[in-house]
């Protein structure tokens, strides 16, 4: 019993469709994106 349980949660190994640094290189460009979309909307507002 034990082991059909252990088979049955045993997960398929799937390869990613890119290299994992090409998911790093594009987060990482987001959040610099987002990061310069802040600073040029705050620019002119003083601050309180």
């Amino acid at each position: 019993m034990a082991s059909s349980l252990l088979v049955a949660a045993e997960e398929v190994h799937r390869e990613l469709p890119a290299d994992p640094l090409v998911y790093g290189t594009l987060a990482f460009g987001l959040l610099m994106m987002m990061l310069w979309a802040l600073l040029m909307f705050g620019k002119g507002r003083p601050h309180s």
